[in-house]
């Protein structure tokens, strides 16, 4: 790679040891070559660390506290305002869905499951049904794929506007969720996916989200440590003009029926 670094304008730097990735680094500086580097879960958490000092030497502090109170009352206030706005414009369509879901099969509209959201506490979402009745009755946490058989066909034009979700804005009223935040999972997986990836707790260090910045960056693929990338530089990066910014996002993929496979998280019921 060396020996090529005359003839290229760049090279993306993933998963080399320390001492061949300071190598590069400093080859390229020494070049004014651009390099990429692809970071860890580790880089994320120190991407807006805050600095201080040991005497003489800098100290990057990466605290992993969430948000900071005014931060959480600001997001709370948009949360109120968004969810009652989209209630009173969209209660007689989410009528109209309840009812074609109970006619498509006698089953009930809406779908209820134990999630967690901010540190790690328990909540009920809900959800329209876009399954058949007691798809998981043995209440295991399987994954949808595309083309699941179990998704009904209704349930297939729900999940492709993102309008099984709607049932959501109820949750983010009571104060369970946000608009904005990384998705709520069910207890069983939390504890799966930490035993691999321990940081993957720290997802719940703010409240679970209707949408997210994976869901809106993801695609429908991307492995859950991406994903928890994603999730841990919009924890990392929070601002009340990002939170605006994926929600237009969002409105952009669910209006224009972007495919699929920009989607992000992979869809469980």
């Amino acid at each position: 790679i060396e020996k090529k670094l005359d003839a290229i304008d760049g090279i993306i730097l993933y998963n080399l040891s320390e001492e061949k990735s300071a190598r590069l680094i400093t080859a390229c500086v020494s070049k004014r070559l651009r390099y990429y580097l692809i970071p860890t879960i580790g880089d994320v958490l120190l991407k807006t660390s805050e600095t201080t000092f040991l005497f003489d030497t800098p100290l990057f502090v990466a605290k992993n506290e969430g948000l900071y109170p005014e931060q959480k009352i600001c997001k709370r206030l948009l949360d109120i305002i968004l969810s009652i706005t989209f209630i009173a414009m969209l209660s007689p369509f989410m009528l109209l869905i309840a009812l074609l879901i109970k006619i498509s099969d006698g089953g009930p509209a809406i779908y209820k499951q134990d999630r967690c959201t901010e540190n790690g506490r328990l909540f009920t979402i809900y959800k329209f049904r876009s399954m058949k009745n007691n798809a998981e009755a043995d209440d295991e946490p399987l994954l949808a794929e595309e083309d699941d058989p179990r998704i009904t066909k209704i349930g297939a034009v729900l999940r492709r506007f993102r309008l099984d979700e709607l049932p959501q804005l109820f949750n983010i009223l009571a104060g369970e969720m946000s608009f904005v935040g990384p998705r709520p999972e069910r207890p069983q997986l939390i504890e799966e996916y930490s035993k691999e990836l321990p940081e993957f707790a720290l997802r719940m260090s703010v409240k679970s989200g209707l949408t997210g910045y994976a869901q809106v960056m993801g695609r429908y693929d991307t492995s859950f440590e991406e994903k928890l990338k994603l999730d841990l530089i919009y924890i990392q990066s929070y601002s009340m003009l990002f939170d605006i910014k994926i929600i237009l996002m969002t409105l952009k993929i669910v209006l224009f029926n972007s495919k699929e496979s920009s989607r992000g998280i992979s869809r469980k019921e």
